[in-house]
């Protein structure tokens, strides 16, 4: 079905929408009913207007799997395809194109995404809320404009995504396109310094429009047993509000100031960045995240497993609300991403079935995670800490959180990955898809059930899907710390960064991981303390989504993607030890500076040409 501009936001009928349950925000939509049902004029409980805005709330990406059933880290250098058939192998060799689009947003209906398409179907779902919410006499009008609001939030976000994918978008503002009108054809790419302010002058004008926070005390998990399922307490939690808005504000200056899109020096193309260079654009970014830091109002989770586990915690600042249960575990982490020694004990046939394995994190990924003591990999070797052939001793306890490794522990079983092995059943064809490529499996955003008998959707808290954390507090303190140091470096002329509350920001994080010390000295250059900054947000935020935005914005794509990418093979030796060899190569990603950007829908370009396409394609 071909997706034109006049399909993604004039094709969806004006008189009707697809509704879910009005308990939940984001399941799938159940009938189709008409619009004056919609904005009833005697529903005074305003529940059929908040089912179309609950439904908006569907189009906020939720990792996992995100391109073609597997998370976006195999598309960096963090992981790769475990089965070789796998769609996600044309990219990773040949990259991508306007006629194979890469499906980057959640599958919604029948199709897996092209971001362009969802998004301004997201966007016009807005637009129809707030044109129609006032014909419904709400008995609480209060609580009818915390919902408009929401939804001019919720636009603006969508527009960032847009904006980060592809650059300047053409803006449609308040508008409602039916599908004959000819501005659809007339329509251009704003710049993008106009997307950045309208989207920032958006957020100005709602953030303090919006619901409240519970108070920190009923948000933060109790300090229970470890793998407890106790969470904080917020009625609220699902919608979006002021400092989780704001943090996605800071998310987008800090990727408005990086060396991507800031001083493109190309006027002529100006949806590509700006072409100017202003160094002071690190610092909106920095602002806005100490003002966030100096509420006091966020805390970060002593157990960060819990994350993805729990819908109310001190450190989530918004919550996307993970899918509701399924019987036959269609959508699991845990079968797809267990080693595949691992079984699925669930429903599923009344009995059970081999794990999938699907994704193998790389040795480059594994080598990121320093020492427990906060030494580099590179320092623990010259000082001799590190023994290749005892490698994940005395490692970040956020390597066990994000990989399996030869060793681990799951389901009261040791995992296997040495050639032959059970979870590495190299001598079973049938199984070879299943197969880790790298000599890991992924173990992120699973419960910690090393001692458990089975896996099922209690490992996700209350639903298959993990509840998805859109913006939490360690990212606020990195990218704190990281446009702070920028700004000293690039706007000041500072090459030793001496700012307190950058160093407290990385050691926060970096106490919460495990690591011990975790205080770091004092007075470090720039180049140091980017390095550092650089890799804790790699370890950190392993595995959500983090990786593929970064490599782009600090524009080191060329340097990150033009080496081979390795895993380790491990052998057993007669006496029953075992040898790790890292030689070998699994993948050497494709790669073309056109890529930093994704390429237009081409039929979206066909039906106006006015659409500019991104460069290189």
């Amino acid at each position: 079905m071909k997706r034109y501009i006049h399909n993604l936001i004039g094709v969806l009928a004006v008189f009707g929408v697809f509704f879910s349950s009005c308990e939940d925000m984001e399941n799938e939509p159940l009938e189709i009913q008409s619009d004056i049902y919609v904005w009833d004029e005697d529903d005074y409980t305003g529940d059929n207007a908040r089912q179309w805005l609950n439904f908006i709330y569907s189009f906020i990406p939720a990792g996992m799997d995100r391109f073609n059933g597997q998370p976006m880290e195999v598309l960096t250098d963090d992981a790769i395809p475990t089965d070789r058939a796998n769609a996600n192998w044309s990219v990773i060799n040949s990259g991508y194109s306007t006629t194979n689009m890469f499906p980057l947003e959640h599958r919604k209906a029948d199709t897996y995404g092209e971001s362009w398409a969802l998004l301004y179907k997201a966007i016009r779902y807005c637009n129809i809320f707030l044109q129609n919410y006032e014909k419904v006499p709400w008995s609480d009008w209060e609580e009818a404009s915390y919902h408009a609001n929401e939804a001019r939030a919720l636009r603006a976000y969508f527009y960032w995504l847009l904006v980060r994918t592809y650059g300047g978008v053409p803006l449609i503002y308040d508008k409602v396109f039916t599908m004959d009108s000819p501005e659809l054809r007339t329509l251009q790419r704003n710049s993008f310094a106009e997307c950045v302010q309208y989207i920032k002058d958006e957020i100005d004008a709602v953030k303090d429009n919006l619901r409240l926070y519970s108070d920190i005390g009923e948000r933060k998990s109790p300090d229970e047993k470890k793998n407890s399922f106790a969470e904080g307490i917020d009625s609220n939690w699902k919608h979006v509000r002021k400092w989780g808005l704001l943090g996605l504000e800071a998310r987008m200056l800090l990727y408005a100031a990086s060396p991507l899109v800031n001083g493109t020096g190309n006027a002529a193309e100006p949806w590509l960045g700006y072409p100017e260079n202003d160094p002071n654009r690190w610092k909106e970014a920095a602002d806005i995240c100490r003002t966030i830091i100096n509420t006091n109002q966020f805390i970060l989770e002593k157990d960060r497993t819990r994350l993805s586990r729990t819908t109310v915690n001190g450190e989530v600042l918004w919550m996307k609300k993970g899918q509701d249960g399924n019987a036959l575990y269609g959508d699991n982490w845990g079968y797809k991403n267990s080693p595949m020694g691992s079984m699925d004990m669930g429903t599923w046939a009344g009995s059970g079935r081999p794990c999938l394995g699907q994704t193998s994190p790389t040795q480059e990924l594994v080598d990121a995670f320093p020492m427990k003591n906060g030494k580099s990999i590179d320092e623990a070797k010259e000082n001799g800490e590190y023994n290749p052939q005892d490698p994940y001793k005395n490692r970040d306890p956020r390597l066990t959180q994000t990989v399996f490794y030869h060793n681990s522990r799951w389901l009261k079983a040791t995992v296997d990955i040495s050639e032959g092995g059970k979870d590495n059943n190299s001598i079973n064809p049938a199984r070879e898809g299943n197969r880790t490529k790298t000599g890991y499996y992924l173990k992120r955003h699973l419960a910690e059930n090393e001692e458990d008998t089975q896996f099922g959707k209690t490992n996700f808290h209350s639903s298959i899907v993990s509840s998805w954390p859109v913006v939490r507090y360690a990212d606020i303190l990195l990218m704190y710390a990281e446009a702070q140091t920028e700004y000293l470096n690039k706007a000041q002329g500072a090459s030793i960064i001496n700012d307190e509350l950058v160093y407290k920001s990385i050691e926060m994080v970096r106490q919460r991981a495990g690591l011990n010390p975790y205080t770091l000295k004092r007075g470090m250059s720039y180049d140091q303390l980017i390095k550092l900054i650089r890799n804790e947000r790699r370890c950190e935020f392993a595995f959500e989504e983090s990786r593929f935005w970064d490599i782009r914005r600090w524009k080191i794509a060329n340097d990150v993607y033009s080496k081979p990418l390795h895993g380790v093979k491990i052998t057993k030796k007669e006496d029953g030890t075992f040898h790790y060899d890292y030689n070998m190569e699994v993948a050497k990603p494709y790669w073309d500076d056109r890529m930093y950007r994704l390429p237009i829908d081409h039929n979206e370009v066909l039906f106006n040409p006015n659409i500019v396409q991104n460069p290189g394609y």
